[in-house]
């Protein structure tokens, strides 16, 4: 505090031990000591009262993002609940007509789709147990061994066949250059597959969808492209956060899918991003460190 007089005052605004600012008096008139103490008081109310307001307002944002989480979770568990129930429900029929004794239909392709749902509903509890070792700040466990580029890619396109076929696109797979990728193959083969059904989520019928692995230097990119709707561009630095997803696509998945691949790809040492433009389609594309055949 100015023990002088004084055409100005400046005062700090102190409270619990944190200056939040400072009350500045001017006036013409030089001030006199004991209106200095004065303008101290009130400097002192003034601290009190803006530490109550800021605390007023943390605590409301405190409560308004509580808030966001729950609902995040309620639409979280709500979504999981309706995909969960939809294999479930396909798997409780379709082992009932099993049963049927005037079966007409083929055993195997019942097989097949029991055996499909089944996948799916693993894949997305799966899910759920990777990232939640992720937001824990662990990285997902690997076991990295020399894996030909080209085998990964075709056996991501063979797999994804018999879902392709249902839904008449057409999925093809182009390898330009060999390489041996040091990866944890069943890893690798989660972030392609994750991509491939992406694709295949959002390509019309008669649309078509592109696997390839192209050499390059000291790295191998992979990339999936399809001939879905695109992505608003105002979307696509998001894609990759957890549970968030385009108010359009909302009803197709829980959102962790394209988080999980992000950290599986940057735990191998890779990058991965989107290019997209809203009607023409999507491509995502990521990178692996290569080890080329002759080393």
């Amino acid at each position: 505090m100015l023990t002088y007089e004084a055409p100005a005052v400046v005062l700090p605004l102190v409270s619990a031990n944190e200056i939040l600012g400072a009350l500045v008096v001017i006036r013409k008139k030089k001030f006199a000591r004991r209106e200095i103490s004065s303008i101290q008081v009130v400097a002192d109310l003034a601290a009190i009262s803006l530490r109550r307001a800021i605390l007023l307002r943390q605590s409301e944002e405190r409560r308004q993002e509580l808030e966001q989480l729950l609902r995040e979770r309620d639409e979280t568990l709500r979504i999981i609940s309706h995909d969960l129930r939809n294999p479930l429900q396909t798997i409780a029929l379709t082992a009932a007509s099993l049963d049927k004794p005037d079966l007409d239909a083929d055993r195997t392709t019942l097989h097949e789709i029991i055996k499909r749902s089944a996948a799916g509903m693993n894949r997305m509890i799966q899910d759920l147990i990777d990232h939640a070792t992720i937001e824990q700040g662990r990285g997902l466990p690997l076991n990295p061994q020399r894996h030909e580029a080209e085998c990964l890619v075709k056996e991501v396109c063979e797999m994804a066949k018999i879902q392709a076929e249902a839904k008449a696109v057409d999925v093809r797979h182009e390898v330009h250059g060999n390489a041996t990728v040091f990866v944890d193959r069943d890893r690798l083969s989660q972030v392609l597959t994750n991509l491939v059904d992406n694709a295949l989520k959002f390509t019309p019928r008669g649309g078509a969808i592109l696997v390839q692995s192209k050499v390059t230097d000291h790295e191998v990119e992979f990339s999936v492209s399809d001939t879905g709707p695109g992505i608003r561009e105002s979307d696509q630095s998001r894609i990759f956060e957890p549970y968030w997803q385009a108010e359009s696509t909302r009803q197709l998945g829980i959102g962790l899918g394209l988080a999980i691949a992000k950290s599986i790809v940057e735990q191998h040492g890779g990058r991965i991003w989107v290019e997209s433009a809203e009607g023409r389609g999507s491509r995502f594309v990521f990178t692996i460190p290569a080890k080329p055949e002759n080393n």
